[in-house]
């Protein structure tokens, strides 16, 4: 049984906001409503107190942690039974870590680099190749530019002094004619992200430049002013919208996440706010593994392989332990409770990925 602590309050005999006179017994002014209580003292006496009113009143928390990491399916069915004094509720345990779960993603968007690294670290030996064909498949010609670093700038065919011994002049300007007016005829194949970076990054370029010299003739121009602006923005600054948007997402997804329960269990005399109440919890334990998982891979398993061990041990323990906590509350044997958790599974997967192209698309039209 816990026990309530009484929050420490530092009374005054006059009220700081209105200054009425007030007895000693009174925990708010009954003249303006303003709480009796002095916040004026030492930040090390506001720390303390914080420390011992939030694990005074929680101190269940402690309880709680227990179960919650080792014992899955038993905090949601003692919240259905109605045991719920002695343990954190659902919400509140879900928001304490979720916020260090997002905390902890916040840390990736800070080592997310910049578009400079990308650029550094691009592969410079990959070539760039641009094609211009003709009226007919098989009439045409290719560039090799073998070295990406290179600017090449296109000039008129009657501005060069070319030697025409080696080529028809009369008919590449047909060539280029007609590439020009079939933009399909132009291709330029610049499949590296470096290359495009470069193009969006280069402010020297106007925007239907740039656009033309991408070949994205598809993209409307607001799309494609866009795309440039976030290029010639910070990238961590982009990322850590994206990971802010990430909560919001997953506030509208785990109803969603509850209503698929409904359905694989309809004949079973459930609640939804009881398949809500399992979502809170194995969402919030999902979260810590991710959040562990996640700070070993920024500052321990560096290496790509290490990495993904890590990623692929999170996402089976998470897997584990739901596959448990359906069999313990839903109660059917694990023939049935297997293909209901890989239905789930396979199903609310289709749901966070278009959710999560949903969260880029906002993402990238309010950056």
């Amino acid at each position: 049984m816990t026990q309530t602590v009484v929050r420490i309050r530092r009374k005054s005999k006059q009220c700081l906001n209105c200054g009425y006179t007030l007895n000693e017994v009174y925990n708010w002014c009954p003249n303006c409503g303003q709480e009796n209580n002095d916040h004026n003292v030492k930040l090390s006496t506001l720390i303390a107190e914080f420390f011992s009113n939030y694990f005074g009143v929680d101190s269940r928390f402690w309880g709680t942690f227990k179960p919650f990491f080792f014992n899955p399916g038993y905090l949601t069915n003692q919240f259905n039974q109605g045991k719920r004094k002695a343990f954190v509720h659902p919400i509140r345990l879900y928001l304490v870590i979720s916020l260090v779960y997002f905390f902890v993603l916040g840390l990736v968007g800070n080592q997310s680099g910049s578009w400079q690294s990308i650029l550094a670290n691009s592969n410079n030996g990959e070539d760039v190749k641009v094609k211009l064909t003709g009226p007919d498949d098989d009439e045409g010609f290719g560039l090799n530019l073998s070295s990406p670093d290179t600017t090449y700038t296109i000039h008129p065919l009657d501005s060069l002094d070319l030697d025409t011994t080696l080529f028809d002049k009369e008919k590449v300007q047909a060539i280029v004619d007609s590439a020009v007016q079939n933009q399909n005829g132009l291709s330029i194949n610049q499949s590296t992200l470096k290359e495009t970076l470069l193009v969006l990054r280069d402010i020297n370029l106007t925007d239907s430049v740039a656009r033309d010299s991408l070949g994205w003739v598809t993209v409307s121009m607001r799309e494609f002013k866009q795309a440039r602006k976030i290029a010639q923005s910070d990238l961590h600054v982009f990322v850590s919208s994206i990971i802010q948007n990430i909560p919001i997402m997953m506030f509208f997804m785990i109803p969603i996440f509850a209503v698929l329960l409904r359905l694989w269990y309809v004949r079973h005399k459930f609640l939804y706010i009881q398949h809500l109440i399992h979502g809170l919890h194995l969402h919030a334990h999902a979260y810590w593994i991710f959040s562990l998982a996640t700070l070993v891979m920024i500052y321990v398993a560096t290496g790509a392989g290490g990495r993904f061990i890590v990623a692929l041990s999170a996402f089976v323990l998470v897997s584990i332990y739901t596959a448990f906590s359906f069999k313990r509350v839903y109660h059917q044997s694990w023939r049935k409770t297997l293909a209901k958790f890989f239905l789930q599974g396979m199903v609310y997967a289709g749901f966070l990925f278009f959710a999560a192209i949903a969260a880029l698309t906002i993402t990238f039209y309010l950056y």
